[in-house]
Formats: C-alpha cells, sequence, structure tokens
C-alpha cells in the first residue's frame, strides 16, 4: 500500500514539473507574441496609408498612359488631306497659304 502512495505521489511530482515546464515555456512565447502583435498593430496604419497612396499613384499613371495615347492616336485619314493640301500650296510656292490652311491647321 506504501508503495501506490509513493508511486502516487511520484506521479502527481512529474506532472507538475511537466505543467511547470510548460508555463515557463507559455511565459516566454507569450512575451515573443505579444512583441510581435505589438509590432503588427503599430504598422497598420502606417501600411495602410502607403498602399493608398501606391493605388493613387498607379491611377494617376493610368490616367496619363490613357491621356498620352489618346494625344498620340490620330486620324490617318485627315492628316493624309492636310499633308496633300500642304504640299500643293508648297508646289505653288505659297508658304502662307500652306501653313494657314484649314487642312494644314489640324495638324
Amino acid at each position: 500500500m506504501t508503495l501506490f502512495i509513493a508511486l502516487g505521489f511520484l506521479v502527481d511530482k512529474y506532472k507538475r514539473m511537466k505543467s511547470e515546464k510548460r508555463r515557463q515555456k507559455m511565459d516566454a512565447t507569450s512575451g515573443i507574441i505579444g512583441a510581435m502583435f505589438m509590432i503588427s498593430n503599430s504598422l497598420l496604419y502606417p501600411v495602410i496609408i502607403i498602399l493608398l497612396g501606391l493605388v493613387a499613384w498607379s491611377l494617376i499613371s493610368v490616367g496619363q498612359l490613357v491621356s498620352e495615347y489618346a494625344s498620340r492616336n490620330r486620324d490617318i485619314a485627315k492628316l493624309k488631306v492636310g499633308c496633300r493640301a500642304a504640299r500643293k500650296y508648297m508646289q505653288m510656292q505659297d508658304l502662307q497659304k500652306s501653313s494657314r490652311s484649314p487642312e494644314v491647321q489640324w495638324l
């Protein structure tokens, strides 16, 4: 009977030691986890602000791209008509008319 009591005591002591080791590990990891949580929370708003700024910058860049495309996209038929009119007036040696022609003004 005393053997069972001694064994029970040893098993109980072993369980307590094991749970204390777990608590010590939890205390060390909980500090690290707490620090990481604090760092991530403190960086949340600056990262969101930077991301919103980058989204705005990309929208502005897309707008510039569309504007540049629209300014470079010309009507080829009107361009040919203007060039023919300018060439006709230049062959006639009328340079003022070639530069003031309505067809050429579009260019």
